[in-house]
């Protein structure tokens, strides 16, 4: 597998995601490079200059949660695609680590990402092995949704 820039905007855009690279809202970068890594910012789940806000604390909140995962993990890849040097693809992922707001007692938190994994194994086109970390926490920034970074690995077209 290796994803270009160009693949990975043709699969965000054929889930109806942005492939845009999301305008850092501080002093930090949204990806960057080192030693074949990718390494991503923490991605808030926004689109179309609206954000999925608020703290999931029932069963009737999972799916919210799961659309505003699925928001985040394909800013990850527009991010991540927008590092790669030119003739250089994905080829993998190796972690993801995800933030849920949430109240005390939502215990789904892991039900939530499961939506950003499948975003990435779609638009990478093969079934992702990475290590995920899935925790809630209780004040995100903007109160979004869900955060989520990731750490890709790449390497340039032989």
């Amino acid at each position: 597998m290796m994803a270009t820039r160009e693949a990975i905007t043709r699969g965000l855009l054929r889930l109806g995601l942005a492939a845009e690279v999301p305008a850092p809202r501080g002093g930090y970068a949204p990806a960057l490079t080192g030693a074949g890594l990718i390494f991503t910012a923490g991605q808030l789940s926004r689109l179309d200059g609206g954000l999925i806000s608020g703290a999931l604390h029932g069963d009737h909140d999972i799916s919210r949660g799961r659309q505003a995962a699925e928001i985040c993990a394909g800013r990850c890849l527009a991010a991540a695609a927008s590092a790669l040097p030119d003739g250089a693809g994905i080829t993998g992922v190796l972690q993801m680590r995800g933030f849920v707001n949430s109240l005390p007692g939502f215990t789904a938190h892991s039900r939530v990402l499961d939506a950003a994994s499948v975003v990435l194994e779609a638009v990478l086109a093969e079934p992702c092995r990475f290590v995920r970390t899935a925790v809630g926490v209780p004040s995100p920034p903007d109160n979004g949704t869900c955060e989520v970074e990731c750490i890709f690995t790449f390497a340039i077209a032989p």
